[in-house]
């Protein structure tokens, strides 16, 4: 597929953009709901100098720019980064490569970087084994692509000295020495954090993973508005589900469809209420406190409108036991009038639904607040994974600059000469220009490049010739961003989280499908706050108000 990480096209998605929808980022071109809907006039700090007209600058931090058009190449790194001598480096890669040797994108790159790169790729599929095994052995790379996602016990690695505290070199205005290091969006710097200390050099995504997408070709032949609150909503669903919205004379739709982990839609309807945090998440009171989410008053009263929604029958009767693939194709068929999905898809779950359905019409609608007020919504962390320099480089100083040096050429943006090197090689051996600008890999380069393993920044781009689909995009994932809130906990370490997550999130799902679904009455809330702090949810809380307390310093 032509892209594996930053450049997401509607209709092409490889493992690591996949493995990057799984934890919650993604793009993709869709229509936003009108109201609030951004002007594409605000500068993006380390946008193309050399885009011109070919791109819509991002409106607010956490949403990518949005090209229409490949950008001529245009230096970043002006100096060769590196010293002459040897890098090692673990990267995440899956694909089959040739071996140095023979491979001339590898030589060329390091030419380019300065140094001979003894460069070990390591599968998704096998990457948690190679991570333990290296821990284990006490063999470490000089760079080592670190991601949380694939090894969960990577925060206690670090909180234990694993890798090198770059804190000092890298905050603030200490990381200009970088430019493009600097580009990087600064919560994603601030989250990749972890207890008041930077481990590595981020990747950094947009913030809004997913979007409710519904049938706005339904809403018009059922005369429907866009809810404004959380009534009209419920009467939305009601509707796509008992007033024929199809046409076909039958009692075949229904308005709601989602996976269980979001069980009866959760996300957008906490959203709606205001939620403090999904999940197990948590509200940092101004003392320094935390109250869990399913303390909370918010909670309570979305989980009785989830209740109300489930007894209403507007929901797809297989969604306590689907995933989101059902999901998808419920909305490709006709059968749901709205589901959530990543971004990354929706332009596929147009074209399919097209196919069956050409007057069909998929649009992303952001969640209304219960009361008509303004909803919140869920930034994610922004970070897919860090370069990690191990602390068994040891406490040269001139070393780990010369490291960093070389992630500040891995960070060049997207359309510069470095991107589109790492990223497709050289023109006429590993890649060919097309008439727009875009490029495409030769067989040679399909063998060779992998680039893919190496680009961090600053941010993934949406990236399309359809420059009205691209716009829409970009104007209702800013949309959600600028309802989004972060999680207080997201760069803050705790032991028990660690060691009981998969437990306690078992336990969310259960609870929240039972009482969401009337099995249990909404007063076994009480029951189920204190069995989760029978399973460690006040230790919990404690470990992290202490890991928040040592951040604030």
């Amino acid at each position: 597929m032509d892209d594996a990480r930053k450049i997401v096209s509607p209709l092409s998605l490889s493992r690591r953009t996949a493995l990057r929808v799984g934890a919650g980022a993604a793009l993709a071109p869709l229509l936003a709901r009108p109201r609030g809907v951004f002007a594409q006039d605000a500068a993006t700090p380390g946008a193309s100098p050399a885009a011109g007209a070919g791109f819509f600058p991002s409106p607010i931090e956490g949403v990518p720019d949005a090209y229409y058009q490949y950008p001529d190449p245009y230096q970043t790194v002006p100096e060769v980064p590196g010293k002459g001598g040897s890098v090692s480096a673990a990267l995440l890669f899956d694909k089959r490569i040739t071996s140095r040797d023979d491979n001339q994108y590898w030589q060329e790159l390091e030419s380019r970087l300065g140094v001979t790169l003894d460069a070990q790729f390591w599968p998704g599929a096998a990457y948690a084994e190679r991570m333990a095994t290296t821990f284990a052995g006490g063999d470490f790379p000089d760079l080592m692509f670190a991601l949380g996602l694939l090894y969960p016990q990577l925060p206690e690695f670090q909180v234990q000295g694993a890798f090198v505290d770059l804190t000092e070199a890298l905050d603030g205005e200490a990381r200009q020495t970088y430019p493009n290091l600097a580009a990087i969006p600064n919560y994603a710097w601030e989250n990749s954090k972890l207890n008041g200390v930077l481990y590595g050099v981020p990747s950094p995504t947009s913030l809004q993973p997913n979007a409710l997408w519904y049938r706005s070709d339904w809403m018009d032949r059922l005369g429907l508005a866009l809810p404004t609150d959380a009534a009209e909503t419920l009467a939305m669903w009601d509707a796509m589900t008992k007033n024929d919205p199809d046409g076909n004379g039958q009692a075949d739709t229904f308005g709601l469809s989602f996976e269980r982990l979001n069980a009866i839609e959760q996300r957008f309807i906490h959203s709606m209420f205001r939620v403090p945090a999904e999940g197990y998440g948590w509200r940092l009171n101004p003392d320094g406190t935390f109250t869990n989410t399913i303390e909370t008053e918010e909670f309570r009263a979305s989980l009785d409108y989830m209740r109300q929604v489930w007894a209403a029958g507007v929901c797809h009767p297989d969604s306590l036991t689907q995933t989101s693939n059902e999901v998808r194709e419920q909305l490709i068929a006709g059968i749901a009038g709205s589901g959530a999905n990543a971004f990354i898809l929706l332009g596929f779950i147009r074209g399919e639904a097209a196919k069956i359905n050409p007057d069909a019409r998929l649009m992303g609608l952001v969640p209304p607040g219960h009361d008509g007020g303004d909803p919140v919504t869920y930034n994610i962390g922004g970070v897919f994974g860090q370069f990690c320099i191990p602390a068994a480089v040891g406490a040269d100083d001139a070393r780990i600059a010369e490291l960093l040096a070389i992630t500040n050429y891995f960070a060049a943006p997207f359309g510069s000469e470095e991107y589109t090197f790492m990223k497709y090689g050289l023109e006429g051996v590993h890649h060919t220009v097309n008439e727009d600008r875009s490029r495409t890999l030769t067989q040679q380069g399909e063998e060779e490049v992998f680039g893919d393993a190496l680009i961090l920044g600053p941010l993934n781009v949406f990236y399309d010739p359809n420059r009205e689909q691209i716009q829409y995009a970009q104007s209702l994932m800013a949309e959600q961003v600028q309802y989004g809130i972060f999680s207080p906990t997201v760069n803050l370490y705790s032991p028990a989280a660690a060691a009981r997550g998969g437990e306690i999130s078992q336990q969310y799902t259960d609870r929240m499908i039972a009482i969401g679904t009337g099995r249990e009455p909404l007063s076994a809330i009480d029951d189920w706050i204190r069995d989760w702090k029978s399973r460690g949810g006040d230790e919990i809380r404690r470990e992290y108000e202490a890991a928040y307390a040592q951040a604030q310093g």
